[in-house]
């Protein structure tokens, strides 16, 4: 069973890298050998080069390992993928163009309320995200989406 990193204040500490943020981090298998599962995103999309680079950094790194409490560990680091959704603000402006399924939850918070929208991205703007559906544009405020995913259209 997998569990959250209490490294993960260590994570946000290092320079992983040019706008390397890090989505998720967590750990099983503790002991001798302990696995760290990271999952790491730019606001261009983070390259297989980036992140073998980044492998290599965290599998050198001393503090990581005492952290850890082994210099034995494996080490897994990949991007987001495009089913995992859009988490933050920033993920958002390089999907421009592309289509979106967007869960918005209702003014009261509701988590069982709500509407799905699907639309082209257009633009994002400070308050939020603006789709293109069949019968126009519609403004989704940041607040408002509950999850966003982007849609293959083949």
């Amino acid at each position: 069973m997998a569990e959250v990193l209490d490294i993960g204040d260590y994570l946000l500490g290092k320079a992983l890298g040019a706008d390397v943020h890090v989505l998720a981090a967590s750990m099983s298998g503790g002991g001798a050998r302990p696995v760290v599962r990271i999952i790491v995103d730019t606001p261009g999309g983070i390259t297989i080069d980036e992140i073998a680079d980044l492998t290599r950094r965290l599998k050198a790194d001393e503090g990581l390992a005492e952290q850890l409490g082994s210099a034995e560990f494996g080490l897994e680091i990949t991007s987001p993928g495009i089913h995992a959704g859009l988490t933050e603000q920033w993920q958002y402006p390089r999907h421009k163009g592309m289509l979106l399924q967007v869960q918005i939850q209702t003014s009261d918070g509701d988590e069982s309320g709500g509407r799905s929208v699907s639309g082209r991205l257009v633009r994002t703007r400070p308050e939020g995200i603006v789709l293109k559906l069949h019968g126009g544009e519609e403004t989704i405020g940041w607040e408002e989406i509950r999850h966003a995913a982007v849609q293959l259209d083949w």
